[in-house]
Order: C-alpha cells, then structure tokens, then sequence
C-alpha cells in the first residue's frame, strides 16, 4: 500500500493530489514540505543555526537559546538562564546527551534516544519517509479556529507514534503531540506552532508553545541560519558525557 502511495507521489504533484476531497497523509507531508521552502532548498541544506528565547512565566523563567545542526545529523543545544547557568544537550555519533548545573551529565537510552536522534536529523521534513515507517491521516481536527488535517506517524527508530496537524488552508503544521519518555517517565507533550516567518528562504514557526506535566514553555524564535560554517567541535559531547556513554558500552547486556 505505501509502496503504491509512494508511485504516485512521483507522477503526481502535491498541489494535485491535494486538490481531491480526501489527500493522502503522503500527499500533506510533501506540501508542507512546498510551502516552506521547496524539496531542492532542503536537499542543499548543509548546516542549520537558530536562535531565540524560551520562557516559562508561570515560574519567571526564562533564558537566551540556540541550536545548531548540521547535515551529518548532529546536534546541539543550549539554553543560558541567569542564577540558573546552562542546559545543554545533543546528539552526536550515536549518543543522545544532556547536560546541566541542576542534573549533572547523562545519557538518553532507548525511545528518549530514538526521539532525539530524529530531532537531529537536518531537513527531516523533506527527509520523513526516512524517518517515519507509516504516515496515516486521521480525519479533521479545529485547533484555535483552525481547521487542520489530522495524521499518525509512526517512526522506524522507536515504537512512540507522533499526531502531527496540519492546516487545511496553508498546509503549515500547526500541531504536534506524542508521549515522551522522560526522567519522569512517559508523559503526554503538546507543542502548538505559530506566526510563521520566512528565514533565509525557509518558512518556519517563530511561536512555539509546549505543554507537558501542567507546565507550559513558550519559545521565540529570533534568526534561522543556513549553510553557514559550525566548527565539529560545536558538537562534541563533553568528556564527562563521553565517559557515561563508555560505560554504557561496556556494561554487559542485560
């Protein structure tokens, strides 16, 4: 079936198939995919850089972010916050890694490394059939006024699927809620995305709000870079990292 979904992809355009009464998840996918940016823009992508702040009001946090990946799919990621110093985290050949002055240095195993390794992944979006096995649609869903397309994706590393929503009118995700393996163990996560702007020739949320465990976070996007040179050494974990990770290796299996 995804195989014959995947055929017809390629003798039909997006804005085609979309012009049926029902599209395909497939076909809602690569649309977002044209509207924010076009297949050929994130094939050329090497290196993403952003920039922003992330607030929690609630408790009057809030801090001074950046990101950074690159197209060998690493990742990293730091949050400063004043009194609080930084958080940071990543991914880098194969380890999953967080690091802060509350937490201490660790290691993210099993569905919270699969979710981060697919966070790294540059140009995703372009790249899902990658990174998800199955992509259904899921019916039609209002979210503030919004009619959105409704879709299930089921990733290939992991077993935690995704419910993305996507607008009907723009074809920007508007959406995204899943159950996250964390620390505290698995707990439902619902980021609503907003006010998109156009950053160097791609189009992305400059408002994203989060709700997990009955806290919310609210993220503001500032710049997005592209294909601008990031040093290797931007993302190598640090050495009490590095040395977690060795452990782990090493432990026996269970």
């Amino acid at each position: 079936m995804r195989n014959l979904a995947l055929s017809l992809l390629l003798a039909v355009t997006p804005a085609t198939l979309l012009a049926a009464d029902t599209p395909t998840a497939e076909a809602i996918l690569d649309r977002y995919v044209e509207v924010t940016g076009g297949k050929a823009a994130y094939e050329g992508l090497k290196t993403e850089m952003t920039t922003g702040i992330m607030e929690m009001k609630a408790q009057g946090i809030k801090g001074k972010m950046s990101g950074f990946r690159n197209a060998q799919n690493f990742s990293y990621n730091v949050v400063e916050i004043d009194g609080v110093g930084k958080i940071e985290e990543g991914f880098h050949e194969g380890i999953a890694w967080e690091k802060s002055a509350m937490g201490g240095p660790r290691v993210k195993t099993g569905e919270e490394k699969a979710f981060y390794m697919r966070e790294a992944i540059l140009a995703r979006d372009a790249r899902w059939r990658d990174v998800y096995s199955k992509a259904e649609l899921s019916g039609d869903e209002t979210i503030d006024g919004v009619v959105c397309f409704k879709l299930v994706l089921t990733p290939k590393e992991g077993t935690r699927t995704e419910t993305q929503y996507f607008e009907k009118a723009t074809g920007f995700r508007k959406r995204i809620s899943m159950v996250m393996s964390t620390q505290m163990g698995d707990l439902p996560v619902e980021s609503t995305l907003g006010e998109y702007k156009d950053f160097g020739g791609f189009k992305a949320p400059s408002k994203v709000s989060t709700k997990m465990a009955g806290q919310e976070l609210s993220v503001t996007i500032s710049t997005m870079e592209f294909n601008k040179e990031i040093p290797a050494s931007r993302f190598v974990p640090p050495a009490d990292v590095k040395a977690i990770a060795a452990k782990l290796k090493a432990a026996p299996a269970k």
